[in-house]
């Protein structure tokens, strides 16, 4: 058992080093890519700045997601407890992911319960990360139709 606790630890130690390593120099890139789009480019180079910025984001969240695997992995990770406004938050997602849907035939659609409170107490970042994985999994298999994000109240058990 101290063997199987011991690679985890390495493993996650690992994990954390790399996303680290890896995030610092990204970052960098992503901030001259900013840099370029203050200087007000021509539009082709504008459009590739722009395509750059977002996948750039995009690998700064796959980083995010490892540092928070690893954390998990190590039995580190620690929620935050703030009030979070729900529909807010779940608009404000689905309005990020819209880029996603840019020329397919596919809707993004928030369905939120009336009896759903308007304020809940959590982890912004993790609700919003959760809810961007799974929508944004299930935009990558749609190519005609709606991806519905479902929120409902559920009894406390």
């Amino acid at each position: 058992m101290a063997q199987a606790d011991a690679l985890a630890e390495t493993k996650a130690n690992f994990l954390a080093t790399m996303s680290h390593e890896i995030r610092t120099p990204m970052q960098s890139v992503y901030g001259f890519l900013e840099l370029i789009a203050e200087e007000k480019p021509p539009q082709a180079i504008q459009t590739m700045v722009d395509t750059a910025k977002h996948s750039a984001s995009g690998l700064l969240e796959i980083l995010d997601d490892i540092l928070d695997f690893a954390k998990m992995d190590a039995d580190q990770m620690e929620l935050d407890h703030f009030e979070v406004p729900v529909r807010t938050l779940v608009r404000g997602t689905l309005e990020a992911l819209s880029v996603k849907v840019h020329g397919k035939d596919v809707s993004l659609i928030d369905d939120i319960s009336s009896d759903v409170p308007f304020v809940v107490t959590g982890d912004p970042k993790r609700l919003r990360q959760i809810i961007l994985n799974l929508t944004g999994n299930a935009l990558k298999f749609t190519e005609k139709g709606a991806v519905t994000v479902h929120v409902r109240k559920t009894p406390k058990v």
